[in-house]
């Protein structure tokens, strides 16, 4: 899935990310490419691949900066 981060909150490694309706998490089992966790900001356009869980969110297994 591909989109722009419309808000971003949390400490790295474990993040909150908006993006269109979807909220995501990362953890330390997250993959960052492209960047690094501390360096994703608002605006940044990603392409990201997860599972959702029960609550809906998307638990990231990788986020890539485009």
């Amino acid at each position: 899935m591909t989109g722009t981060i419309d808000a971003l909150t949390g400490n790295c490694p474990q993040l909150v990310i908006a993006s269109a309706s979807y909220n995501m998490t990362t953890s330390s089992a997250t993959t960052f490419a492209g960047t690094a966790c501390s360096a994703l900001a608002t605006g940044d356009k990603i392409e990201v691949s997860g599972i959702v869980q029960n609550n809906m969110t998307i638990a990231l297994s990788s986020i890539k900066k485009n």
